[in-house]
């Protein structure tokens, strides 16, 4: 019988290292593909997700539940971004069930700079479809993922963790309308740069707050454009985004990118035409290069909000850890129940292995096919022990037996 695999968290995030460490440590989609690739091709053994957002990267890894130390199983690539983390103090290391309440809290959004943010469960089901499409998502790490998946869903359906501002575009809106509670300066826009979720989703609510005009750049000018048409905005070559931004009150950098789009020496012209300008970074990277005497809020700053939105929010944490709980007490139970399973599946592939070999002395009797007989004779063995098998999960149930090596 298969030992079951023991499972463990590598990450830091927003509670635990500055958004400088986060940037050096983040892995894009691209990369984490590559990465996951690796490990399936090296270690087809080893299973591994990547989940890499502005507020954490974590590596979720599940390998053989040997006696020595985790890293000496890892390899490759993985082994090298392990490495990288845990030479961070910031860095956090967790196991079994322990790893798998980490990761419910994430997807449910207790875990998020913003609490209840909407986008934090699409971001987990991302990671754990990125797994298998790279070939590294193996039965441990599918289990978890799925349980996470299933609390964060009904915490957003049913509890009031999602009410109000839960997204970092929302969220970043809200900061950028308290410091401008009397609208923007003289008329001035508002220069939005990038074109993708965060992007239009500051937008849409900067609209909602009426702060206007909205001048929406993008490399792509067909994205910028749809973010405009739904804003009401208006769009500007990317090669003219300083002109505009010197015209603008507020500069809101929100690109993927892996490199600033605004350098320190023109964000240092664009202050200098304009003194009491308001940046925001949404970039992690960050898209904005700094420049002293420049006051830039970047996403650590959603932090320090305090939003009224949030009272309903907390209140709703008790249910939602709740939630947690059940979803940790079925992982504990399933992992706790894999031995059973094991042993079963066995079973079953003992019984086709004799229907194989008694299917041609039953065709000759019954004047049927080889295979019309083996899938009698399956059918029959199948009937008799059923009864069986459930006695047995309901007893394995009841009595809690069965080892945890998943959940020490």
């Amino acid at each position: 019988m298969p030992a079951l695999k023991s499972l463990h968290l590598f990450g830091v995030n927003f509670r635990t290292a500055p958004v400088a460490v986060r940037e050096s440590l983040t892995v894009n989609r691209r990369e984490s593909a590559k990465l996951l690739r690796s490990v399936a091709t090296s270690d087809p053994g080893l299973e591994a997700v990547v989940l890499s957002t502005c507020n954490r990267t974590e590596l979720y890894v599940a390998v053989d539940a040997a006696a020595q130390p985790i890293e000496n199983r890892l390899t490759g690539a993985l082994r090298r971004r392990v490495a990288e983390l845990v030479a961070t103090d910031a860095a956090y290391h967790r196991r079994g069930q322990l790893a798998v309440r980490h990761l419910c809290r994430v997807a449910c959004g207790l875990d998020s700079a913003v609490l209840g943010d909407a986008q934090i469960l699409g971001q987990v089901k991302a990671a754990l479809s990125d797994a298998g499409c790279a070939g590294s998502l193996g039965n441990i790490m599918h289990h978890a993922f799925r349980c996470a998946v299933s609390a964060g869903r009904q915490a957003r359906n049913n509890t009031g963790i999602s009410t109000g501002t839960a997204s970092v575009g929302a969220a970043l809106a809200d900061l950028i309308a308290h410091r401008r509670p009397n609208g923007l300066v003289g008329g001035r826009a508002v220069v939005v740069l990038g074109a993708g979720k965060v992007a239009a989703q500051v937008s849409r609510q900067l609209a909602k707050r009426g702060l206007r005009p909205l001048t929406i750049i993008n490399r792509t000018p067909a994205n910028a454009a749809k973010i405009a048409a739904e804003c009401g905005g208006r769009t500007a070559p990317w090669y003219d985004r300083e002109s505009r931004m010197r015209e603008a009150d507020v500069i809101v950098a929100a690109c993927g990118s892996a490199k600033p789009v605004v350098s320190r020496d023109m964000l240092a012209r664009v202050a200098r035409a304009r003194k009491d300008l308001l940046v925001v970074d949404a970039g992690l990277p960050r898209n904005v290069e700094v420049v002293p005497d420049v006051e830039i809020m970047n996403v650590d700053a959603i932090c320090e909000r305090q939003e009224a939105g949030l009272l309903e929010r907390r209140a709703a944490v008790p249910a939602v850890e709740r939630l947690i709980d059940e979803a940790v007490g079925a992982w504990v139970a399933w992992c706790d129940a894999q031995p059973l399973e094991s042993a079963i599946k066995d079973l079953f592939a003992e019984v086709r292995r004799v229907s194989e070999r008694h299917a041609n002395s039953l065709a000759r009797l019954r004047g049927l096919s080889a295979g019309e007989a083996e899938t009698e004779l399956v059918k029959e063995f199948k009937r008799h022990l059923h009864p069986f098998v459930r006695e047995l999960r309901a007893h394995w149930t009841v009595s809690g037996r069965g080892g945890t090596p998943a959940v020490s």
